[in-house]
């Protein structure tokens, strides 16, 4: 015999469900959603403090709640069906911009405060009011205000917001989550979300989330069994920051970091290089929390699309993580150079910084005038080479630098007109802006390192130069100690380092065996390691040809300073 199961104690199973909402974030989320779903231009969310308690308003330009036959908001429904959702009725059209289905929405605002008050006006004269408080399962009508300020849609508020969460909603914390929580619902539907705290004089209008990693354009969607696709939205992160790959369910996010998920608890989703998210409509959501994924027929189709594009994606994080090893270290460089800026003032007149004047910087190009170095020869071609100038440009987070190509001929003169000039960056650690024979290259906001690219062509004949761009906190080119470190992976070579005088440029072998060891034993080995790399070449620039006695003392004095200096 089949029984139809039944809510035995309704009072008790809505207090069970208003319980289990237990994130202020996602409530307040929520009621941003229904305004989005509404169809508001919108919203604004407003932290209120009275007699040392605070509150919480949530207000949309929204067409208001569903009304009656009379044209007042129909508060009556919303009470009588929870878990009962209007939208469920909805077309499957209609349903694509809609993200509600639960019907239990309303009754989040446990999480955030101890009474909810609503009002909206829909077609008729009067603001209608609904009253609900958190450990009942009694909500109240009221009669409707004459609020002429009130012209339409919804307001929600909450009174007074409990102790424990006071801290967590503030407007900077409000706008921050929403911005990730709702980031392609709110780029979809273009609604305007403000937070205000006027206590705290803030306005904060929420900005949807955006990812400032190298977006992985070969990774774009897989059609699932059913039809429906897995759209996959991908970065690599920064050097040095680690990400995490979040799950969205019609722009609004279910999962924080899919490694939560056992199934992807795994190479490659676990290294820590991705960001980004997963969209896929058709899973199914935890109704009470909205947060987790029923394991379904859906999600195991869901998991079958993403085993599809793993074996892609390790081989592309495996070109990642090698050609970061091959790079070197920002921080890296500056201690170095903060350890020969110290051994320098120490050793005094004796030594000069390789082709720098004693006790001073690396030259740098002198200025130009009218827009060509002085005393410069003007030539029609044709091409021999092109220069970068600078070298080696530092440039500090989010600043920018102006780097000029020069077309050689075989004479030594400048080319100035009929050269076309292609410009490239190695990895996207900034943005660069070419124009003819300049481009300005714009920071990231991190410590890094790369190498910019130029390629001119005159008449068919075409050269290449490239220049080093370092990004660094502290940019100091007058300390007499400005050194170029480049990883240079030559498995080829027996050679460990190289000093390139011509653009003061020391580069290391990465594949060298003894810089093999080293790297497997920290950075703290490889500083030691590169230091003597450095160390040699130092010595070998102030003493080389004082014979074999002179230049081992030599190196065992610099050799000693550097592990002072550690």
């Amino acid at each position: 015999m089949r029984i139809p199961l039944s809510i035995g104690d309704e009072p008790s199973a809505i207090s069970i469900i208003q319980e289990s909402q237990t994130d202020p974030y996602k409530a307040v989320a929520e009621f941003v959603e229904n305004a989005i779903d509404a169809g508001a231009r919108n919203c604004l969310i407003t932290r209120k403090k009275s007699k040392g308690q605070h509150g919480l308003i949530i207000r949309d330009d929204g067409p208001g709640f569903i009304a009656n036959d009379q044209g007042i908001p129909d508060f009556q429904r919303v009470a009588t069906h929870i878990c009962d959702s209007i939208k469920k009725r909805l077309s499957e059209q209609q349903r694509s911009s809609v993200q509600g289905q639960f019907g239990i929405g309303i009754l989040g605002f446990a999480a955030i405060g101890r009474t909810l008050q609503i009002r909206s006006k829909s077609s008729a004269a009067e603001v209608a009011l609904f009253f609900l408080e958190r450990g009942t399962a009694e909500g109240e009508i009221r009669e409707g205000e004459k609020d002429s300020s009130f012209t339409r849609g919804s307001e929600v508020h909450i009174w007074p917001i409990h102790k424990e969460v006071q801290a967590r909603l503030t407007a900077p914390k409000i706008a921050k989550y929403l911005g990730e929580e709702l980031r392609d619902r709110i780029k979809q539907s273009q609604i305007n979300v403000i937070v205000n705290d006027p206590h705290s004089k803030k306005s904060i209008k929420v900005v949807p989330k955006q990812f400032e990693g190298e977006r992985l354009r070969q990774f774009d969607k897989v059609k699932t069994q059913s039809g429906t696709n897995v759209h996959f939205h991908l970065y690599i992160v920064n050097r040095g920051e680690a990400g995490a790959v979040y799950l969205s369910r019609g722009g609004t996010k279910i999962v924080d970091d899919i490694t939560a998920l056992p199934e992807f608890d795994i190479d490659p989703w676990d290294r820590g290089l991705l960001e980004g998210y997963i969209e896929y409509k058709g899973l199914n959501i935890s109704p009470a929390t909205r947060k987790g994924i029923l394991p379904d027929d859906a999600f195991t189709a869901f998991v079958k699309a993403c085993r599809g594009i793993e074996p892609n994606l390790k081989k592309t994080l495996d070109d990642v993580e090698r050609k970061r090893k091959e790079t070197a270290n920002p921080e890296l460089v500056r201690k170095i150079q903060k350890t020969f800026r110290e051994i320098m003032k120490e050793v005094g007149e004796e030594y000069d910084w390789f082709d720098a004047p004693r006790s001073g910087p690396i030259p740098k190009e002198s200025p130009s005038h009218g827009g060509r170095k002085k005393g410069y020869l003007l030539s029609s071609g044709p091409l021999q080479e092109v220069r970068i100038l600078p070298k080696i440009g530092q440039v500090r987070p989010h600043e920018t630098k102006r780097f000029q190509a020069r077309a050689i001929d075989p004479k030594g003169a400048v080319i100035p007109i009929g050269v076309t000039y292609s410009w490239t960056l190695d990895e996207l650690i900034g943005t660069l802006k070419p124009s003819g024979n300049e481009a300005v290259f714009t920071a990231g906001g991190l410590e890094d390192q790369t190498k910019l690219h130029v390629s001119a062509n005159l008449h068919g004949i075409t050269a290449e130069a490239e220049a080093v761009v370092l990004i660094l906190e502290h940019v100091n080119p007058d300390s007499g100690v400005s050194l170029n470190l480049v990883p240079n992976h030559d498995p080829r070579g027996s050679w460990r380092s190289r000093f390139l005088k011509e653009i003061q440029q020391l580069q290391y072998n990465t594949a060298h065996p003894d810089y093999l060891v080293v790297s497997k034993k920290g950075e703290g080995r490889i500083f030691r390691y590169i230091g003597q790399l450095v160390a040699r070449h130092l010595v070998l620039h102030n003493f080389k040809g004082q014979g074999e006695e002179e230049v081992m003392e030599r190196l065992l004095e610099i050799l000693a300073k550097i592990e002072r200096q550690i």
